[in-house]
């Protein structure tokens, strides 16, 4: 339930350690470019190799002694032009300000609902019943451990995390076990979409806005056709002939400025405008992903004269490079609306 927080630590250390590096004011945006995400991903790569350097470090230290920690580096990674050295001090005060409120909170929901759904005692440390696991590749960086364990008061005797995940053996294991739950139907996997798209929509000035049909991490049907709804809760009716429907914006992120602002090419956009034969060429657009994230796209032309619906025409995108005009793309996306 909480989400992308692992690129959210990832991308806040390093903003961080660039601000301090490079004496960057707060309120000055540092811009997610090609720089900024090749930074994060070397991070990102020093982070899952040195787990038990990093645990080691925080133990000896402790995360309350920053002043200690801003002399601790961990890695360097290339910004632009520059070398940036990123401390453990960095990690932590990323961790207190991105994750630490929205993990804690998360954590009394769940001992709140456990104890009131399940009447599950947490004053008795020895309870067979009781096994608290972090899953996904987030869950082994120690900061995170460290508040799960302060959060329920973990001692030495504590037996709530025997006996789960700790070799290669139970990682086998539970793989084994949880297809098993999947296979009979007792457990499933939420499905959401891997980012956000839709036609590209325009403010009154002509600037493009970002409105999608799907959005990122939106709980998704995989086949389910999903349109952008407008504000009277209706689906939202395009131009699709005289160039009306020429941009696609996909956006692999949560925030406005990383979309990118895609051009159809000219003999896809052909295709898609011979599908409506109304004189106003207007259609509903929708989108839909198949179980393997395929996209596809769906016109259904739509007779506003006659209100009358057309045949659901799709097109399956399995090729990003035949249908866009790759050399003319808006990326990163301005957000125009402030």
């Amino acid at each position: 339930r909480i989400g992308n927080a692992g690129i959210a630590f990832i991308e806040g250390t390093v903003e961080r350690a660039i601000r301090r590096a490079l004496d960057i004011p707060a309120d000055e945006e540092i811009e997610a470019d090609g720089d900024f995400l090749s930074a994060s991903l070397e991070f990102e790569n020093e982070l899952q190799g040195q787990t038990a350097d990093i645990a080691a470090t925080f133990q000896t230290l402790d995360i309350d002694a920053i002043d200690e920690l801003e002399e601790e580096e961990f890695c360097e990674v290339e910004y632009k032009d520059d070398t940036i050295q990123v401390t453990y001090a960095d990690m932590v005060e990323a961790y207190n300000e991105r994750i630490r409120p929205v993990f804690q909170e998360k954590l009394k929901e769940m001992k709140k609902a456990a104890e009131e759904d399940y009447k599950i005692d947490f004053k008795d440390q020895m309870n067979p019943h009781l096994k608290i696991a972090l899953v996904g590749g987030f869950g082994n960086f120690y900061l995170v451990k460290k508040q799960m364990q302060d959060f329920f008061k973990f001692s030495s005797q504590n037996a709530w995390t025997q006996g789960i995940i700790k070799t290669q053996e139970d990682c086998e294991k539970a793989i084994s076990l949880g297809a098993a739950l999947l296979a009979s139907g007792v457990v499933g996997i939420r499905q959401t979409a891997p980012y956000s798209v839709g036609p590209t929509a325009r403010d009154l000035e002509g600037n493009p806005i970002p409105d999608y049909a799907i959005k990122y991490k939106q709980d998704i049907e995989f086949g389910k056709v999903y349109y952008h709804i407008d504000e009277y809760g209706n689906k939202s009716l395009y131009t699709v002939g005289a160039q009306g429907l020429s941009r696609i914006m996909i956006n692999m992120g949560p925030k406005d400025k990383t979309a990118q602002n895609l051009l159809l090419r000219e003999e896809f956009r052909s295709r898609l405008e011979n599908t409506v034969k109304n004189r106003y060429q207007t259609a509903y657009v929708g989108f839909s992903l198949d179980a393997s994230e395929v996209l596809s796209i769906h016109i259904q032309e739509y007779d506003p004269e006659n209100d009358k619906l057309g045949e659901l025409h799709t097109e399956e995108l399995t090729s990003y490079s035949n249908l866009f005009d790759m050399t003319q793309t808006d990326f990163p996306f301005k957000n125009r609306r402030g």
